[in-house]
């Protein structure tokens, strides 16, 4: 079994670090989502760049584990049924950015906010606004709703404006769990990672002791 870390937005593939190293025992990845080239201006793009790379992991059964945009990320592959696939963690994440308010009012700050403070910290703010647009009709309620998969959700108690998407998700699979971390903010990997292995390393117990997994 083999765990992929997919970072947020803002993030990169090292904030994973201490999570891993409170998960001794497992095999992991995390993956650059955004390459060399920064952010791509449309979210399909990094789509279907992890379907490949899972693709190719064919033989080996995976674990997905996403925080904010990591999150909606792992959730877009439950439209391709991958057979590899054993699992999901989704983490301060949403599932439905159509008519959603948090959503738009990311939106709409990206928008205003000058062109400078968004350099600051790597990102083009034609690009940004260009990625979120393609987002705009992101729902996966249905796939959700029919997925068999083992589904840990877990969200901080301060992250306000995940909280109630993690709720209304967690209410969606079939098998699914929600964790509230007290005092956790939206950055639980950064903040909380000793919090968030414990989590992690009962949900991937309770998935090795219902046989889905060797």
């Amino acid at each position: 079994m083999q765990l992929i870390f997919l970072h947020g937005l803002g993030q990169n593939q090292k904030v994973w670090q201490p999570v891993i190293q409170a998960l001794p025992n497992y095999q992991t990845i995390t993956v650059n989502l955004f390459a060399d080239e920064g952010l791509p201006t449309d979210f399909y793009q990094i789509e279907n760049r992890l379907k490949q790379e899972l693709e190719q992991k064919k033989d080996q059964d995976i674990i997905l584990i996403g925080l904010s945009l990591g999150a909606v990320l792992a959730l877009a592959m439950l439209k391709y049924n991958l057979p590899n696939l054993k699992g999901l963690v989704l983490i301060a994440g949403q599932y439905k950015l159509k008519s959603n308010c948090f959503y738009q009012l990311q939106r709409l700050i990206f928008k205003v906010m000058p062109a400078f403070i968004l350099k600051k910290q790597g990102m083009d703010k034609k690009g940004l606004n260009s990625f979120y647009s393609s987002l705009s009709d992101f729902d996966l309620s249905r796939e959700l709703t029919e997925t068999k998969l083992p589904v840990q959700i877990i969200c901080g108690e301060k992250d306000t404006f995940n909280l109630p998407a993690a709720k209304a998700m967690s209410a969606l699979p079939e098998d699914a769990d929600l964790a509230l971390i007290p005092q956790g903010g939206h950055e639980l990997n950064r903040d909380c990672p000793e919090e968030l292995a414990v989590i992690i390393r009962k949900f991937l117990k309770q998935i090795k002791e219902s046989g889905t997994v060797d």
